[in-house]
């Protein structure tokens, strides 16, 4: 998304810009992608940043509830999910507008 991002002096990484996160649940319609949970829902990176991983790339971001979340850990997928899990390519089709 063109800003530089990296961990602080302590080795952590900043929080995700809100207007992002909001845009990315939006785009997920407010569900976990993995089970379809509407509650206590986070923006997840598929790709971890360790493993090499966009930070703020929409297509790296889904919304993953919590149980999800910690299920997932590091790994690409949430072991609920498909193999071949990809957002639909309508609800990525104007979301640098939302974001920017």
């Amino acid at each position: 998304m063109g800003r530089e991002y990296g961990p602080n002096k302590f080795g952590d990484w900043p929080a995700l810009p809100k207007r992002l996160r909001l845009a990315i649940k939006e785009r997920d319609g407010y569900r976990c992608v993995c089970c379809g949970e509407t509650r206590s829902l986070a923006v997840d990176h598929i790709t971890s940043k360790s493993l090499g991983g966009s930070y703020d790339d929409p297509e790296n971001l889904q919304t993953l509830c919590r149980m999800c979340n910690s299920r997932k850990g590091r790994k690409p997928r949430c072991p609920c999910q498909d193999e071949g899990y990809q957002p639909a390519p309508s609800t990525l089709a104007g979301f640098a507008q939302k974001v920017a």
